[in-house]
């Protein structure tokens, strides 16, 4: 099972370039890509590999200014391990979302430098990350 949790920037943070904001929310993501995301997956495996995901049903801000997470490896892990810090530390969500209970952790987080990955991963991670998907093309 896969946990998408979007997410945005901590409020006021101008703390590093480019200065993005997520603009699509949730739902977006809930009710048109991940869907689509999914019956590719079915497809391409004539049916013997199927996804299913939870979608956070609210954009997160980070809790720290973009610019700390960058020593931790930038865009990823350290965006990745900020947006699960993150909804951990959250007042509503973080109980109810527990991302080490999931096989695969995806995070959308606003554009950043380098701009327009559809998707980065580390080998042997349990996550994955988009870095501005609000900018790019939904097909995959």
């Amino acid at each position: 099972k896969v946990l998408v949790i979007v997410m945005d920037w901590m409020e006021g943070d101008q703390s590093k370039a480019p200065l993005s904001k997520q603009t699509m929310g949730p739902d977006h993501y809930q009710n048109k890509i991940f869907p689509r995301v999914a019956e590719a997956f079915r497809q391409m495996s004539w049916g013997k590999f199927q996804i299913s995901f939870d979608v956070v049903p609210e954009v997160i801000r980070f809790t720290r200014p973009r610019s700390r997470y960058a020593a931790d490896g930038w865009p990823f892990p350290g965006l990745y391990n900020g947006a699960v810090q993150s909804l951990a530390g959250h007042s509503t969500y973080g109980s109810q979302y527990d991302a080490s209970a999931y096989d695969l952790v995806y995070t959308i987080s606003p554009a950043q430098a380098p701009t327009g990955t559809k998707g980065v991963a580390w080998v042997g991670a349990k996550g994955a990350m988009c870095n501005g998907c609000e900018a790019i093309s939904e097909n995959f």
